[in-house]
């Protein structure tokens, strides 16, 4: 970027996360990290861009932390890659079975880590389609919505695609 111009970034994340990111000194002027939607770094913000990208459906309660970043103040709001119900209204939570190796930055574990791959599990949830959106019109108007990627999450119950949005704060 231009020397003139900055930008600014608040990362929000495990609090785990967010202790070793601190602690191994990558915050800086520009870049902060918090794991609370209480923090003063939060509500004191104007944000220009929200972005929220596979993240909502590991979450423990997917609806309480949209609806949380939606009551933040920002202009816009860009949510990428969420698996959302577009059969019925139901919520599914499902378990996840994936190689560790998969998980972070490329398909390799890297060497000093002393890490062997292993099969992980975790929970996921596919909100529905119909629950998520009443609750982003209650904030914020939808600019554009994609279909990101046709029945991307496979389950018991059926499949379910992922989805992109474009949203603009009321």
């Amino acid at each position: 970027l231009n020397e003139n111009i900055t930008v600014n970034w608040t990362v929000f994340e495990t609090e785990e996360l967010v202790k070793e990111c601190i602690e191994i000194g990558l915050e800086t002027n520009e870049l902060k990290f918090t794991s609370s939607f209480e923090s003063s770094l939060l509500q004191d913000l104007e944000f220009d861009v929200l972005y929220a990208n596979y993240s909502l459906a590991y979450t423990n309660d997917p609806y309480l932390y949209i609806q949380k970043l939606l009551e933040l103040n920002f202009k816009k709001f860009y949510i990428t890659n969420t698996a959302l119900n577009e059969i019925n209204d139901r919520d599914i939570v499902g378990v996840q079975k994936s190689d560790l190796a998969t998980n972070g930055v490329g398909r390799n574990i890297p060497t000093d880590l002393n890490l062997n791959n292993k099969t992980i599990f975790y929970p996921f949830t596919v909100m529905s389609e119909k629950k998520f959106e009443n609750l982003v019109n209650r904030y914020a108007t939808i600019i554009l919505k994609i279909k990101e990627e046709q029945t991307s999450y496979k389950t018991d119950v059926g499949s379910f695609s992922l989805f992109g949005y474009l949203l603009a704060k009321i």
